[in-house]
């Protein structure tokens, strides 16, 4: 009997080894995997900053990209006030924006 009971508790002391060796086994790829996702993650901390600061320019971009519409139309109605086809009566010098060449211009009289 105490034979038989040596040779279970060998049996089992072989088992524990090999259970010992697979969960090493799957411990070091595992690791591997954490030190992986770590630097990775440590690359995307920044991109996600970036990201949101790109977001944050554009909504300013917006913000301005309103502002100028806005302002235009009032240029726009300003800019209608004047005749640029008439004679040299009351004539005004214009400074082009897209040339930045002086032109004339006649005052609207209303």
């Amino acid at each position: 009997m105490v034979g038989k009971t040596e040779e279970a508790l060998s049996r089992i002391i072989a088992q524990i080894g090999e259970i010992h060796s697979i969960v090493h086994d799957i411990a070091n790829p595992a690791q591997e995997q954490a030190s992986g996702l770590e630097e990775v993650n440590r690359a995307v901390t920044p991109m996600d900053q970036f990201t949101q600061q790109n977001a944050a320019m554009v909504e300013e971009s917006t913000a301005a990209a309103r502002n100028l519409a806005g302002e235009m139309q009032q240029l726009t109605t300003l800019v209608a006030q004047f005749d640029v086809d008439g004679g040299a009566d009351d004539v005004l010098p214009f400074w082009g924006a897209r040339t930045g060449k002086s032109c004339i211009v006649n005052r609207h009289q209303s």
